[in-house]
């Protein structure tokens, strides 16, 4: 009987995140952190796990916590819903043989303020309208992939707070030319982000008069 070619990474899935997850840079949203045993080479051990939003979780070593603890704090409590982009290193080191891994940047000015957008003459009495905050990045936003701005379009969703500004980040996402698959993802998050707004601005009897 012929055999079917499988990869090893399908075979044995891993709980954890790995570098074979990362083809390209992901922008993810912090949630938890948490002590947790897992299985290493040398046998069970006490490992800090990176919990993510919408991700498998990352077992955190010292260099990657470091690196979020420059921005955000050396408290974890304050890393939650801040975010980070994750990547594939080739460069990384295990003693003396390059193995590569994955590592973590903080995009300056990472975490959304929903409403923290420019403001239309506010002072002089007009309504004000809220507007996405762009996330400033080393690369510039007309550089930057499809995949990037895609996450970008995420984060935004996940981090609104009003349905005016969810909405202004719907707006700035349909000048992209994502693929059908993105454009699926980007609408499920839009529409849960529209029920976790819904549900904390309205009271119970009127969540059903909401717009959906």
């Amino acid at each position: 009987m012929k055999g079917q070619v499988m990869n090893l990474n399908e075979m044995f899935p891993s709980n954890y995140l790995s570098k074979n997850d990362f083809p390209a840079p992901r922008v993810l949203v912090m949630t938890n952190v948490t002590k947790e045993e897992v299985w290493r080479k040398n046998g069970r051990q006490t490992t800090i796990v990176l919990h993510l939003k919408g991700s498998k979780p990352m077992i955190l070593n010292k260099t990657n916590a470091m690196t979020i603890a420059r921005s955000y704090g050396p408290d974890s409590i304050a890393w939650v819903g801040k975010s980070i982009e994750i990547y594939h290193d080739p460069n990384v080191m295990l003693g003396r043989e390059r193995v590569g891994g994955i590592r973590i940047r903080i995009l300056t000015g990472s975490r959304i303020l929903p409403d923290a957008g420019p403001r239309v003459n506010e002072a002089n009495g007009a309504t004000p309208k809220a507007v996405p905050a762009p996330i400033a990045t080393s690369v510039p936003a007309r550089m930057q992939t499809l995949e990037q701005q895609h996450g970008r379009l995420l984060v935004g969703f996940d981090g609104a707070l009003t349905e005016e500004n969810l909405r202004a980040w719907r707006r700035w996402g349909k000048q992209f030319p994502f693929t059908n698959p993105q454009q699926t993802e980007a609408e499920k998050r839009f529409h849960d982000a529209l029920r976790r707004i819904t549900q904390t601005q309205f009271p119970p009897r009127q969540r059903a008069q909401a717009r959906v």
